[in-house]
């Protein structure tokens, strides 16, 4: 298993829960605001110099979904503009789920 984090301008996240929806993604976290920059964009701090901020959801899906997924930000990010998503890969070593407790 795999954790994808995808990091972008919050402005987008209806736009990024779309494209997770497309891939039956129902089980997430989100960090809602959190202050950086993500590649070849300008930083987002919520100050007068950098207004905005991005967002941060991190999910885990079964190795063979993350390609896809990866392609279809990679198709993204390709409209160019103020839109792009940051996304990184982390192996899953060991979990425990609340759905085991059922």
């Amino acid at each position: 298993m795999k954790q994808i984090q995808m990091i972008y301008y919050i402005g987008i996240h209806e736009e990024v829960l779309e494209i997770l929806g497309e891939f039956d993604v129902t089980v997430l976290n989100r960090l809602p605001e959190v202050h950086g920059r993500i590649s070849g964009k300008d930083p987002r701090d919520t100050s007068h110099v950098w207004p905005g901020a991005n967002s941060l959801v991190s999910f885990v899906v079964d190795n063979d979904r993350v390609g896809p997924i990866l392609q279809r930000i990679r198709e993204y990010n390709r409209q160019g503009g103020d839109r792009g998503i940051d996304a990184d890969v982390i192996d899953v070593v060991m979990s425990v789920r609340a759905a085991e407790a059922s």
